[in-house]
């Protein structure tokens, strides 16, 4: 399977770091696109046009970005789904923004209406993430 990873290649990149290796010891074609790196040279528009460029030249069949930093807007979700080209979200910070979306009333459930919409699939590393959304009968 070809992989594209979204984050961070520098020292602190969680995906290159935690996960290429193992990816491709699996078998998986794996790259990676920094957008720390493209945003900070070049702004984040700059980093969206290299993406669907990336996805339309490589044709990842999976896209793992990291929410809620993937800097996606609906014309790129749209782009990328339409490419046929599924996106993943491993969203490991979930435990720090977690008392953020129940602080507010219904920021949760507006929260994981907006990654329902983006991603193919959301994976989270917060098991209260878990629990907050079955007990609202979010799936």
């Amino acid at each position: 399977m070809k992989i594209l990873l979204s984050n961070a290649v520098v020292s602190h990149g969680a995906f290159h770091h935690w996960m290429t290796a193992d990816l491709k010891a699996l078998g998986h074609e794996v790259s990676t696109l920094d957008p720390d790196e493209l945003c900070e040279q070049f702004g984040i528009e700059l980093y969206r046009r290299v993406l669907l460029q990336r996805i339309a030249a490589d044709k990842p069949d999976v896209f793992v970005c990291y929410p809620p930093y993937d800097l996606l807007r609906e014309s790129e979700r749209k782009t990328i789904h339409e490419s046929g080209t599924a996106i993943v979200g491993y969203a490991y910070d979930d435990p720090i923004f977690l008392p953020t979306y129940l602080r507010i009333p219904k920021a949760f459930e507006k929260v994981c209406e907006e990654y329902t919409k983006t991603y193919d699939l959301y994976l989270t590393t917060s098991r209260q993430m878990v629990k907050e959304a079955t007990d609202r009968g979010i799936d």
